[in-house]
C-alpha cells in the first residue's frame, strides 16, 4: 500500500512537472511570436520612413541640381565675366550634390541588402536556466544504519547520492 502510495505521488509529481514544462515552453514561444510580430512591425515602419525620406531629399536633389544647370546655361550664354565664379561656384555645388544623391543610393541598397540578409537569417535559439540542486545531503538518508530511502519506483532505483546516481563512473567524480 505505502508502495503504491509513493507510486501514486511520483507520478503526479511527474505530470505536475511535465505541465509546467509546457506551460514554460507555451510562454517562450509565444514570447518569441509577439517578438518577432514586434520587430517586424519596427522594420516596416523605419524602412518606410527611410524610403520617405530619401525620395523627399532625391527629389529636392533633383530639384536643386535642375536650378542649378539652368544657372550654368545661363551664364554660359550671354553673361558678364564677372558671372563666372557664380557659375564656378553653382557648378561646385552641382557635382556635390550629384555626389550626395549617389552615397543615398548607396546606402538605400546597402541598407536593403542588410534587411534582406537579416530576414533570411534564423531566430536565435530561447536558453534556459536550470538552477542547481539545493537540497540537503541528508535528505535522503535514513535513521536505520546502513539501509537508505531508495525503492524502485516505476521501474527504476532512486539514488540518494550522487555515486548511486552515476553508478560509479567517471560522471560520478566530476563536482556539478
Amino acid at each position: 500500500m505505502l508502495f503504491r502510495l509513493r507510486q501514486r505521488s511520483t507520478i503526479g509529481t511527474m505530470k505536475l512537472q511535465g505541465s509546467r514544462v509546457l506551460c514554460v515552453s507555451r510562454s517562450s514561444a509565444t514570447e518569441l511570436s509577439e517578438y518577432k510580430d514586434r520587430f517586424a512591425v519596427f522594420v516596416k515602419t523605419r524602412e518606410t520612413e527611410f524610403k520617405r525620406d530619401a525620395l523627399a531629399r532625391e527629389l529636392q536633389l533633383k530639384e536643386e541640381i535642375k536650378r542649378l544647370k539652368q544657372d550654368i546655361f545661363m551664364t554660359e550664354h550671354g553673361q558678364l565675366e564677372e558671372e563666372n565664379a557664380a557659375l564656378q561656384n553653382a557648378y561646385l555645388s552641382c557635382s556635390t550634390l550629384t555626389t550626395e544623391v549617389e552615397k543615398l543610393k548607396a546606402q538605400a541598397r546597402t541598407s536593403a541588402h542588410e534587411l534582406l540578409q537579416f530576414r533570411q537569417a534564423p531566430a536565435p535559439a530561447t536558453q534556459y536556466f536550470v538552477p542547481p540542486d539545493i537540497r540537503h545531503p541528508t535528505l535522503h538518508m535514513s535513521k536505520t544504519p546502513g539501509v537508505s530511502r531508495s525503492a524502485v519506483v516505476g521501474g527504476h532505483v532512486q539514488a540518494s547520492s550522487s555515486d548511486e546516481w552515476w553508478g560509479g563512473t567517471e560522471r560520478s567524480r566530476i563536482h556539478i
